[in-house]
């Protein structure tokens, strides 16, 4: 009877979309009583707890400021945003041509930087879903991107060891 519980308690939490949690429910359980229905919730865990599917090669991920969305970013060289909580994939970035290396929410939540191997910046309307910015300049592929706090400036470094800071907004190099 205890087996049946933990059975249907794991299969609640499964449905709640808490597969970490069925897990644990269905891994309590005496292995000798685990039939069909151990063997089948299991399987839905599984799949349920591969959260991101379509993914290539990552590189690089972020969460957005308020932790329901996770961007990623790797050698299909573009750049995806998740559902934190469910790991459906909510939208795909392209606009880059070689693999993304790094990435980077504004904190206000409604942007993303993006640096890659092509050696461009770009910034991305994360709520209409296109390409709002280029940033060009840098020699090298672009290592790393970040926002200010206040989202008025873009900060890039690349391989060919310099910085670069840009205006958020208008997309000039303010200086090197």
């Amino acid at each position: 009877m205890a087996y049946v519980h933990q059975v249907r308690l794991a299969q609640a939490e499964l449905e709640k979309a808490n597969p970490n949690a069925a897990y644990d429910l269905l891994e309590a359980t005496r292995s000798e009583l685990r039939g069909w229905e151990y063997r089948y919730l299991r399987a839905q865990v599984n799949k349920a707890r591969r959260v991101f599917r379509g993914v290539d090669k990552v590189e690089c991920v972020a969460f957005s400021p308020d932790g329901k969305q996770i961007a990623s970013g790797g050698w299909d060289t573009t750049v995806k945003i998740w559902d934190a909580q469910t790991g459906k994939r909510l939208m795909t970035l392209k606009g880059h041509t070689q693999r993304i290396t790094s990435i980077a929410f504004s904190h206000e939540g409604t942007r993303l930087a993006s640096g890659s191997a092509d050696r461009l910046v770009k910034v991305w309307d994360i709520q209409k879903d296109h390409e709002l910015l280029t940033y060009r300049g840098h020699a090298d592929a672009v290592t790393s991107v970040e926002f200010n706090a206040d989202d008025s400036r873009v900060v890039s470094a690349s391989m060919e060891k310099d910085v670069k800071l840009w205006d958020a907004k208008t997309g000039q190099l303010i200086r090197t």
